[in-house]
């Protein structure tokens, strides 16, 4: 039953993602980083010696929005996605969040933890969240 939950939970976002699709029409480069991998890190720092140092997270692959959002388009079969500029958006919380790129380089936290990400890009974490939600 919590399977056919998060299943059902899932199609609806891809439903809305279909109905309803839109990104950020400016060029800011961000890192991000799925949580499987994020999990993998924080139970590698809290086992090894150096619990103290300050890393930064992201996976390999620093990309715009607008590559994010055409890669998903892409599989999710999109011929249209629509692009919005930042000042459109009402919310100033948003449009603080896209004043800046921001791009992280995560080469010390791969040598200091001795981390292979298991999504180093974007591309593998959208092609597995549609796996999933198959």
């Amino acid at each position: 039953m919590r399977i056919a939950g998060i299943y059902s939970k899932e199609n609806n976002i891809l439903k809305k993602i279909r109905n309803t699709p839109k990104y950020v029409k400016e060029k800011k480069f961000f890192s991000r980083i799925r949580i499987e991998d994020l999990v993998q890190i924080i139970k590698k720092t809290l086992n090894g010696k150096k619990r103290s140092m300050i890393l930064n997270v992201a996976d390999d692959r620093p990309a715009t929005n607008v590559e994010v959002a055409k890669y998903a388009a892409k599989l999710l079969e999109l011929k249209k996605i629509k692009a919005v500029p930042i000042s459109k958006f009402k919310n100033k919380m948003i449009k603080n969040f896209y004043r800046d790129s921001k791009k992280v380089n995560n080469k010390l936290m791969k040598k200091e933890l001795n981390v292979k990400l298991k999504y180093a890009n974007y591309k593998l974490g959208l092609n597995n969240l549609l796996n999933k939600s198959i």
